[in-house]
């Protein structure tokens, strides 16, 4: 199962992430077998297990496969008719793969036994990938399973990894298969943990990245909003007062909007504050920012920029906003113009962010009160001048 940038692990359905578990299981049953299959023919292990209890696990393997290959069909049937699967088919799946590896610490010891990284593991990431409550289930069998077969041992009723009848590495001739075999157990379900975390992590980052875009932008437009607008004008206007360097604000406002929604309706005039959107982000610097700041209205602080230079700006952005109709498919295209206001921050008579916005907006008006369609600019917030249009 394919894990894409567009769809992680934990936006695929409860069954998808039952298979995902399953499927990356399979792998290890067929080593079990293959290292029961070893242990019961080699000469060098023999005196090592006991056999009997070796015969029993490699019975219990095969049952295991069995019911694991049909809890496999199972999924894959609700998968197929696009089901979410039930929450027991959640808790099954945790459940029939907690057992088994608590079968085998017990068989090889738990205090010394890999399986104890692989109990450790799989409980983070069941965390992460299941629902809470089918998670905490197998805790809490995987807690039994370590606690009662521990309290059995210490009260005499039990052995201590059963499998084994002496310590491996008291002969020569088993340490470095038991070593081998006790490293790949680590390493391998380790390097599994690993990438199914670090897919979940990944996962999780972008759920981040796309929250906080979210709560930055409009999602008409795609430019930044009101809100991060004036998170970035105080940004801006700490700067201004710490380097000196210039700072100008742009206001920008659509000429007769209510008339297009009201002629043509709100589904053009969306078309129309998207095209608008896109051709003054053409005529701004990267340096530049420009955001939606509500309804027809649009804002842009312009860095190291002074008031000639925002001027310029802004009749950039008015020529290629009324430049060309804007385009709807199947109806006529609709002319578009806009009315700007710039200012430049003076921190003598503009000791607070806002007030750069406001000289910006009343020059804005003066737009609007002067025939639109042109630009006007303020010096300090007062008296706005107007430049005519081109």
């Amino acid at each position: 199962m394919r894990l894409s940038s567009d769809q992680q692990l934990r936006d695929r359905s409860l069954a998808e992430r039952c298979f995902a578990v399953q499927a990356l299981v399979v792998p290890f049953l067929v080593v079990y077998w293959g290292v029961c299959e070893y242990a019961q023919h080699s000469d060098a292990l023999a005196g090592v297990f006991d056999e009997r209890v070796l015969h029993v696990t490699q019975s219990v393997l095969v049952v295991h496969s069995v019911v694991w290959g049909a809890l496999m069909a199972l999924t894959a049937g609700f998968i197929r008719r696009g089901a979410d699967g039930p929450m027991w088919l959640g808790h099954l799946t945790v459940q029939l793969y907690a057992v088994p590896n608590l079968y085998a610490a017990y068989l090889l010891g738990p205090v010394t036994s890999p399986f104890m990284v692989v109990m450790l593991g799989s409980g983070l990431l069941g965390l992460l990938i299941f629902p809470p409550r089918v998670a905490w289930m197998a805790v809490v069998t995987v807690s039994l399973g370590l606690v009662i077969p521990e309290l059995l041992r210490l009260s005499g009723l039990i052995p201590y990894a059963p499998l084994l009848r002496g310590s491996p590495h008291d002969d020569p001739r088993v340490t470095h298969f038991w070593s081998g075999f006790m490293w790949f157990i680590v390493a391998s379900v380790s390097a599994l943990l690993t990438t199914l975390f670090h897919v979940l992590l990944e996962d999780l980052r972008a759920r981040e990245a796309a929250l906080s875009a979210m709560t930055r932008t409009d999602p008409l437009t795609g430019l930044f909003n009101r809100r991060h607008f004036m998170e970035q004008l105080v940004r801006e206007h700490d700067r201004y007062a710490r380097y000196k360097r210039p700072l100008s604000c742009m206001m920008v406002d659509l000429d007769y909007f209510k008339r297009i929604n009201d002629e043509h309706g709100h589904a053009v005039g969306d078309i129309v504050l998207k095209e608008t959107s896109k051709r003054l982000g053409l005529a701004l610097r990267t340096t530049d920012m420009i955001a939606r700041l509500g309804g027809e209205e649009f804002g842009a602080l312009l860095p190291d920029t002074d008031i000639e230079g925002a001027q310029r700006v802004a009749e950039r952005c008015r020529e290629l906003v009324g430049a060309t109709p804007v385009d709807i498919a199947g109806r006529p295209s609709v002319p578009v113009t806009a009315s700007f206001g710039v200012a430049m921050l003076d921190t003598h008579t503009m000791p607070q962010p806002e007030d750069l916005l406001r000289a910006a907006d009343a020059a804005l008006y003066s737009s609007k009160g002067r025939g639109r369609n042109r630009v006007s600019i303020s010096d300090a917030g007062l008296d706005p001048f107007d430049s005519d249009p081109v």
